[in-house]
C-alpha cells in the first residue's frame, strides 16, 4: 500500500489545535524506533501523529513518555491498547509532531476520548468566564472555545478554573497567562464545546477515577509550590527520588516539573488508594525535613484550595488535612 499524501494532521480535521504548529517530517520506516527514542530522548511533551497506513495514529507523549495512542477511523479517534507499531511494509511515514504544555496534553487527551462535545454555548467572549465558572462545579474535564483567529482549552478541575491553553498565530500561552488571554481575548463572540472528562476504566468506578484526578492534581500543586520556594534544583532532586521509589515498586507514575502523570493499571480502586497515600506520605515527608512542618501543611492547604470540592474531598481520603471550611 503507498502512503497517504496528506496536508495536514487528523487533529486539525477534527477542529483542534488549528492554529498550533505542526511540524511535518517524513520518517523513513526502517529508522521508526530511532525516531521515536529520540523524541524520547529530547523529553518531548506534545502529540506525534503517525499517517502513511490506512489510518493515521496519534500519540501523547509527557517528557518523552508515551501515554496513550489513538487510531483515527470514520471521522472518529479510538484509544488503542496495547500501543501500536506503524505498519512495517511501508518505505516511509508522514509524521506531524506538535509540542504542547502540558495542560495541553492533558485537554487534548480528553478531546480525544470523547470525540463529541456534551453540549456546545454560542455566546459573547465578555460572559466566557461567567460561563466557566459556573460549570466547573459541575463538570470535570476540557472546554474547547474556538474564535475565527484564536482558540482555547480551559481545564475544569479547579474553583475557579485557573489553568488554561490560548492558541493564536502558532503561539501557544499556558496555564494562568493562558486563561487570562482567552477571557481577555478580543472577538466579541465565541463557540464553546463542553468535554467532560471520561472515566473508562475497566475497573475504576467514577468515585476511584476521580481518586486518580485528585491525587495528580494535588501533586502537581504541591511539586509546582516547592520548587518555587526552593528552587529548581532541590526540586530535581525531589522529582528523582520520587521517581526512584515509583520505578522500583513498578508503578506507572512520573514526577516531573510539568507535572504528575499516572497511567498505572491497579487491580481495583482501594489498591490505587494505597500507592497514592504512599507516595503523598513520601512527598510530603521529605518537604517537612526541608521546610518546616507549618510550611509544608500550607503548601497543601494551597493545592487543596485550588480543586472543587468534590476533588478536595477524594483528595482528603488521601492526606490528613484539616476540614474544608
Amino acid at each position: 500500500m503507498a502512503a497517504q499524501e496528506t496536508t495536514t494532521s487528523a487533529v486539525k480535521q477534527a477542529g483542534w489545535l488549528r492554529q498550533a504548529a505542526f511540524r511535518r517530517e517524513e520518517v523513513p520506516a526502517a529508522r521508526w524506533a530511532e525516531q521515536m527514542r529520540a523524541w524520547q530522548d529530547r523529553a518531548l511533551t506534545g502529540l506525534v501523529e503517525v499517517q502513511g497506513g490506512r489510518d493515521p495514529v496519534v500519540y501523547l507523549l509527557i517528557e518523552g513518555t508515551v501515554m496513550g495512542a489513538y487510531r483515527h477511523q470514520q471521522g472518529r479517534f479510538f484509544k488503542i491498547d496495547p500501543l501500536p507499531e506503524p505498519a512495517a511494509h511501508l518505505a516511509a511515514f508522514t509524521v506531524w509532531v506538535a509540542e504542547l504544555p502540558l495542560d495541553g496534553v492533558r485537554a487534548l487527551k480528553t478531546l480525544l476520548e470523547r470525540n463529541t462535545p456534551s453540549e456546545t454555548h454560542t455566546l459573547p467572549t465578555a460572559e466566557l468566564r461567567s460561563l466557566c465558572q459556573g460549570l466547573a462545579g459541575q463538570t470535570v474535564g476540557v472546554l474547547h472555545v474556538a474564535w475565527e483567529d484564536a482558540e482555547g482549552l480551559i481545564i475544569l478541575a479547579g474553583r475557579p478554573p485557573s489553568t488554561g491553553v490560548f492558541v493564536r498565530g502558532q503561539t501557544v500561552t499556558n496555564g494562568a497567562d493562558g486563561l487570562a488571554r482567552i477571557y481577555a481575548h478580543a472577538e466579541t463572540q465565541c463557540r464553546v464545546h463542553v468535554y467532560p472528562e471520561v472515566l473508562d476504566e475497566p475497573v475504576l468506578s467514577e468515585e476511584d477515577a476521580l481518586v486518580r484526578l485528585a491525587f495528580t492534581m494535588f501533586a502537581d500543586a504541591v511539586l509546582f509550590r516547592y520548587i518555587e520556594l526552593t528552587g529548581r534544583r532541590m526540586g530535581n532532586s525531589l522529582i528523582v527520588e520520587m521517581n526512584r521509589i515509583a520505578r522500583e515498586q513498578g508503578w506507572s507514575i512520573r514526577f516531573s516539573r510539568n507535572g504528575v502523570s499516572d497511567t498505572h493499571a491497579f487491580v481495583n480502586g482501594e489498591e490505587a488508594r494505597q500507592v497514592y497515600r504512599t507516595l503523598l506520605q513520601l512527598l510530603v515527608g521529605h518537604i517537612s525535613i526541608v521546610v518546616g512542618d507549618a510550611l509544608a501543611q500550607a503548601l497543601m492547604r494551597q493545592a487543596l484550595d485550588r480543586m472543587d470540592r468534590r476533588l478536595q474531598s477524594a483528595a482528603q481520603t488521601l492526606v490528613p488535612l484539616p476540614a474544608v471550611a
